[in-house]
């Protein structure tokens, strides 16, 4: 049997030790929680690695995670740190995507300085509606944190490029010479160009 060297070993006894405890959520305080959940959110966002997905996809851990932010609803440190989790235990680790936590995502889908955690992992569920996406996109650029909404949504730009519906288009372009213009460096300017020439050229 393959020996797992030591720092995946300190690494996995870390997430069965926070995942322990987050299960055991009641007998702690909310600012216990809070702290707990803000250790864990950083444990699925690190290095990919076979050794913690069997950690990752525990789908009674996800809805254990799903009873704190039910019971914490307005506590965004939490929700935030709960659906930052969960959209990377999804995509990275391939957690199961139930009904309830696509749910979920959609209930904080426009909470202020909450929507934009949602905006980064909701366009990658199974269940995402993509029949009314782009105008769900738009309306990402314009939610909080300003420069994070922003990143997101030129992230979803690049990635659909050829599939932006006319009615759009002058606006996401306005945006894109906006960006081109406060670039201070030539890389910048030309990555927004080229956005630009992509849009335009399927017109």
């Amino acid at each position: 049997m393959h020996q797992i060297n030591r720092k995946i070993q300190n690494k996995i006894d870390n997430i069965k030790y926070l995942q322990n405890e987050l299960m055991n959520f009641k007998n702690f305080s909310e600012d216990e929680i809070s702290n707990l959940l803000q250790k864990f959110e950083k444990t699925p966002r690190d290095e990919v690695s076979f050794y913690f997905k069997a950690l990752f996809t525990n789908l009674e851990f996800a809805n254990v995670m799903l009873e704190i932010a039910d019971k914490y609803k307005e506590n965004k440190k939490i929700q935030i740190n709960i659906l930052s989790s969960i959209g990377n235990m999804i995509r990275r680790y391939g957690l199961e995507e139930t009904d309830e936590i696509y749910d979920y995502f959609k209930t904080n889908m426009f909470i202020k300085n909450v929507g934009v955690y949602v905006a980064i992992h909701l366009p990658y569920l199974k269940r995402f509606e993509k029949e009314n996406s782009w105008e769900y996109f738009m309306k990402i650029k314009d939610m909080t944190p300003k420069k994070m909404a922003e990143t997101t949504f030129l992230n979803i730009v690049n990635e659909h490029i050829t599939e932006i519906p006319n009615e759009h288009k002058g606006e996401v372009i306005a945006l894109l010479k906006q960006k081109q213009q406060n670039s201070n460096n030539e890389g910048g300017q030309k990555y927004y160009q080229e956005l630009i020439y992509t849009i335009l050229k399927g017109e």
